[in-house]
Formats: C-alpha cells, structure tokens, sequence
C-alpha cells in the first residue's frame, strides 16, 4: 500500500487527525467510483460545489480528502468531530495537480507526448498518430485506447486523474507514446496542468463551442493556453507544430516567433516549413508533393489512402513530428500508405448499386463544408446530407450549417442529434433558418427514420452524407442517454435490402 508522507503537504492548511504517513489506496474524484481508503479530491463543477455530495464520500472512509481553502470553514462547521484528515490549499487545481504528478512519479516523462487542440480535425489526426507509433496509446474522443482496448472516456479529455492513472498504467505497461485531443474546455478549466508535452500542435479555429467561450477570441484564448503553459516546462523540450493556412495559426505563429520554443509550420503557404504541393485526388485518396525546407532534395510524394483533402492536413503533423524525432521521411511515407481512418470519421459504407453512405462527425458548419466538398470530387449523381445540431450549445452555429448544406448538396434531411434538454423541434427550425430554398430540404425528427429514408431515395451512384454523430453510439433525449448508432441503422438497412 503506498504512503504519503504528510511533510510533503507543506503549505497545506489541514483540519481533522493528521498522522505523519497516510496510507492510501488509489487516488479518486468521483464519489461514485471511489474506494474506501482512497485519497479523494473534490474539485468544484462550473454548477456544482463538492460540498453538495461530500457526505458520500465521507461515507466511503476515504484515507484523506483535499480542497479548494474557499471550503474551509464551511468543513469545520459541519464536520467539527470529524476524524478524517482534511487538506486545504489556494489555487487548488494546480496544487493537487503537483501532488499527484509527485506520487505517480511523473509518468510522462517515461514517453512521447503529442497533444493536438484546434477546431477540426483533433480525432482523425491523433489517432493517426496512434497508429504511426509503436507501443502507443490514445486518448481523445472516441475513448482511451491501450493495447488494442478501449476505455470509453466519455468526453474529448477526461478529468485529470482519469488521465494520470491511464498513463501511469500505460508506462507500466511498456506504452511508448501518447497521442492525445486536448479540448477548449479542458484547457479553460486547466484540466491538464502540470501535464509536459513533446509534440503540441494546433489544426484550426473554426466556430463552434461558443455557447461556453461567449466568442472566438476567448475561444482561441484558451486554445492558446496549451501552448503558452508548455513554454514553463520543466522535463520536456516542447515542439509547436502549426496550420500557417490557418488566421489563428498565423496568429501563433507571430506570437510565439521569439519565444525561444522550436516551431515547425505546415500547409499550402510556400513559408511553410513543410509545404503540400500539386495535390491530385484520385478513387483510392490522395497524392501530393511534401516539400521539407532546408533539406536537400526535400520534394516527397505522399500516397494517402483517405477520403478528403483536409485529411492531408490531419496527418502531415504527424509526419512532421516523425521527422523531427528522427525517423526517415522514406519510413513514414511506408506507413501513411497503409493508414486507417478513425472510427466515424467519413466512414464510406457502400449500399449497393453503387451507392455510397458515408459516416461523420462533423458537427460545425466548416466540417460540414469540408465534407460536403470532398465528397462532391466524387463526383456523385446526387449527393444527400442527413444532419443535425446539438442542444444546450452553441445556437449561433446552427443556421449556418443549415446554409453550408444547402450550398453544397443536392437535398438535406434536418434530423435530431442529440438534443439533450431542448426541444429538437425547436433546433431543427434554427437550422432550418439558414436555407433559403424550401424545396431543397425535409425535416424528419426521428434520426433513424431519417437515415432509412434518405438511403430509400439514394439514386445509383449516389452518395448519402450522414454527418454530425460519427463514431457515437447514443442519443441524448432530455437527461436519457439511448442507445442509438448511425452504421447500425445503414447496416440494417442494407441487410434488408439483400
């Protein structure tokens, strides 16, 4: 059983019996999930104090509970008989985060970390990079990934501890390198503090999320946070990999050009540090010229397997950061070759009669586009997009994407996603308010009847886009979270069909 030495908790206010040595279980900030003789850490919900469930992690007999100090009065109050070993500290996040980092020995800085942030493209490109590496592990959307099992983490980053005993176990384990999404959310909440990175890239900016950041710029603020914290690590030498296509990417760029800190760009811009040329899109994906400045004979062809030229976008960070850790631009080319494509991320199903439906994820109106427009190289006879929007988030986005679809397929079925607690009505009609042109769109509440309806009108040669859900397999309907995924209704659909 480890120990922790209470001389470590100098500067800590504590309340309670307070031994020399606590011996301890596992560390917990759950109070459904913990174990007695854990060591809990009540950190405060934007809605929620710890204070409003304490009394079930009492219950539990925890080894020890931490706080935010703003609790401290309000703990001696209530629990003046307590024998339970209660610590305080300001800034509580950061200091609990020090804590555990120091009982876990820092598992970090036993492998190769990449974290990437942005708007689009987060998924796709760490889960390339997930598979590029050896003896890697994932964290991100579509769960946590370790030695071919999944982990559903049931958000983009999970908590802190959630993530350090991943990688404590993963380091145990053998596990070489982190590929790893990074939310907005998660770095506005210094979710991740005290974490130390190799590889930091950012993708894009595009709108989205703005129900919780209010507007772009404290979208990209915090976005920018995952950077500005790495230029104070202690144990790693950050590598910023950067869209120069991007006006944010640019922004970082300017802003982070005399920071002392290595910065690799990439894109279509001809100042790029590793520019794509003459791209050519052909039925099996991509070919483009990777030209590496600086480098003698530093021109490339690149084969990508995968649908959409965005996806080039997606795995280039990962080829650069292949590159800068020493690996044979020859090498890494081998293995874009031989790619996948993450769960639900334009996941082509074919229907038959050479028909075509294709699973997404894209849920804003510049993922909706970049979808819409790749699949249009296809050249199909009639290109169909079934889509939705989210409830309680951002309302702004939702006309918009309405307007993207319409500019850019043939017919649209406005369906519900997950509307959590709005009524979907109610948000199809906000996007129903970005067409202009009635007869171009139907709305169909029920998402299953609305996918079996657009692959019954599916003509030969024709492509059904089914886009905002991708990899998920539920539904939220008010508080209820259902069971409900897109490829199994296709799936039925065409088993029907046979």
């Amino acid at each position: 059983m480890p120990v922790l030495q209470t001389s470590l908790l100098n500067g800590w206010e504590s309340y309670g019996d307070i031994p020399e040595e606590i011996n301890y279980e596992s560390f917990s900030s759950d109070s459904r999930t913990m174990n007695p003789g854990d060591l809990f850490f009540g950190y405060d919900g934007l809605s929620r104090s710890v204070l409003d469930y304490l009394d079930l992690v009492l219950e539990k007999r925890p080894a020890a509970v931490f706080l935010d100090k703003s609790h401290t009065d309000s703990i001696r109050r209530k629990y003046s008989q307590t024998k339970i070993a209660f610590f305080f500290k300001s800034d509580f996040r950061k200091a609990s985060h020090q804590l555990i980092l120091h009982l876990m020995d820092y598992p970090f800085l036993k492998m190769r970390m990449l974290a990437v942030t942005g708007t689009n493209g987060k998924t796709s490109l760490a889960w390339y990079d997930y598979q590029m590496q050896k003896k890697s592990v994932y964290i991100g959307t579509i769960g946590m990934f370790r030695n071919n099992t999944v982990d559903d983490s049931g958000m983009t980053t999970p908590d802190f501890l959630r993530v350090m005993q991943f990688l404590e176990k993963s380091a145990g384990e053998g596990a070489r390198s982190v590929s790893m999404e990074v939310s907005s959310h998660a770095l506005d909440q210094d979710r991740l503090w005290g974490l130390e990175w190799d590889y930091l890239v950012f993708t894009n900016l595009t709108q989205d999320h703005l129900d919780y950041h209010l507007d772009m710029e404290q979208y990209f603020q915090a976005k920018l946070k995952l950077f500005s914290n790495a230029l104070t690590q202690k144990g790693k030498k950050p590598v910023f990999i950067i869209n120069a296509d991007d006006e944010y990417g640019q922004r970082m760029l300017d802003l982070f050009r005399n920071s002392g800190v290595k910065i690799l760009s990439y894109g279509k811009n001809e100042n790029s540090h590793f520019q794509i040329m003459n791209i050519q899109v052909a039925m099996d994906g991509y070919s483009f010229d990777l030209k590496i400045s600086g480098e003698k004979d530093g021109v490339f062809p690149v084969h990508l397997p995968l649908v959409g030229e965005f996806n080039i976008y997606n795995i280039l960070p990962v080829m650069v950061a292949g590159f800068h850790s020493g690996e044979k631009m020859e090498t890494l080319i081998e293995k874009v070759r031989n790619i996948r494509p993450a769960p639900g991320r334009m996941e082509k199903i074919p229907v038959g009669k050479n028909r075509l439906a294709v699973v997404d994820y894209a849920h804003t109106p510049d993922a909706l586009r970049k979808g819409l427009q790749t699949l249009r190289e296809l050249r199909p006879s009639r290109l169909i997009c079934i889509f939705g929007a989210g409830g309680d988030r951002d309302r702004k986005k939702r006309p918009l994407m309405g307007q993207a679809v319409e500019e850019l397929s043939d017919s649209a079925i406005i369906t519900s996603d997950n509307p959590r607690t709005e009524n979907p009505l109610a948000i199809m009609e906000d996007v129903r308010s970005g067409f202009t042109d009635s007869a171009r769109y139907e709305m169909i509440e029920d998402r299953k009847v609305a996918i079996r309806k657009g692959l019954s009108i599916l003509p030969e040669n024709g492509i059904l886009y089914i886009a905002g859900k991708g990899h998920e397999n539920y539904q939220i309907i008010g508080s209820e979270k259902r069971y409900f995924s897109d490829p199994d209704v296709v799936k039925e659909f065409i088993q029907e069909e046979l």
